[in-house]
């Protein structure tokens, strides 16, 4: 897994930092393949942004991927992985605008594709509505990408899906927070976290936003995360009392695509989802076996350690 405070990579058995020469920031953004081996962060420094990436068998192996200095342009969140598997990445662009006051829109925005082996820069899409373009899920092999577009809050405001010129934009008609929303490793759906609090989870087809499926928590309760389970046609789901802030007393629950559920943990709610889907890491730092419900303590690193992003070496 990939760590916070300190910034490192390390295995569930040992808290060794296995990154021995290169380090990254902590504000790191990252992604990783469908096959959890190849990873992307997103780095920002004093000359500006830019994207490296390694495997995670030589984590100091380091490929420069895209370089933001001087462009004059921004990158708006994490990469997102071809879901294919193969070397291209899409990125959220933005050009800050020249007007002045609290968090003006953009002057543009774009999404664009990059090679993580040649470097070759393609752009996907341009918008000037004055959101922002985030990536959710990439198909290189057809050109189609979808992402959803926000403002100011960080809320998703649409759901847009492109292919060339073709631009299929919809309101999302709800409270969905950006960061909720969440691809399974193929690429074929996606899901999201729908109203705040006592909230449910939606899923789609990435490409038919209009063909969603509704899952509810038990009443008085709402979901506060949902990941895809890898591997299998479920989701692994936070919930709690349908309360803001969310309560600190969250079960891990797994649920079915279409119905059904089951409550794996009582307390600990969700850090990490294995790649493979087979246990969750808690906050409280205990792994989650995801079929028995067995729990196992993993040894932080420092007491100030987060874990954010799951891999496989």
């Amino acid at each position: 897994m990939l760590t916070r405070n300190p910034a490192a990579i390390r295995t569930e058995a040992d808290p060794t930092a296995l990154n021995r020469t290169s380090r990254w920031n902590e504000g790191a953004a990252a992604a990783v393949s469908p096959d959890g081996r190849r990873v992307a962060i997103l780095l920002t420094g004093q000359t500006g942004q830019v994207i490296i990436s390694f495997t995670t068998a030589k984590p100091d192996d380091i490929t420069y991927v895209m370089d933001m200095a001087g462009t004059g342009e921004n990158i708006v969140g994490p990469p997102v992985w071809a879901a294919d598997g193969s070397d291209s990445l899409l990125i959220g662009i933005i050009k800050p605008s020249a007007q002045t006051g609290i968090a003006p829109p953009p002057a543009y925005s774009a999404l664009r594709s990059v090679n993580v082996k040649t470097h070759n820069v393609i752009e996907v899409t341009r918008t000037t509505n004055g959101f922002v373009l985030v990536p959710v899920v990439w198909h290189p092999a057809t050109a189609v990408a979808a992402a959803y577009e926000t403002g100011d809050g960080g809320f998703a405001v649409n759901y847009v899906v492109m292919q060339g010129p073709q631009v299929a934009r919809t309101p999302f008609g709800a409270s969905v927070g950006g960061g909720t929303l969440a691809a399974n490793q193929d690429g074929t759906r996606v899901a999201a976290i729908f109203g705040s609090p006592g909230a449910t989870v939606h899923w789609w087809p990435y490409d038919r936003f209009d063909q969603q499926t509704e899952l509810k928590p038990v009443a008085g309760e709402g979901a506060y995360r949902a990941s895809w389970r890898g591997g299998r046609d479920e989701l692994v789901v936070a919930t709690g009392p349908a309360s803001m802030p969310p309560s600190v007393n969250m079960r891990v629950e797994v649920w079915g695509s279409q119905s059904g559920r089951r409550v794996v943990r009582d307390t600990g709610g969700i850090a990490l989802v294995r790649v493979d889907g087979t246990a969750v890491l808690s906050f409280d730092y205990q792994l989650v076996d995801l079929t028995s419900g067995a729990t196992t303590p993993v040894q932080k690193g420092a007491a100030t350690e987060t874990a954010y992003l799951a891999v496989l070496f």
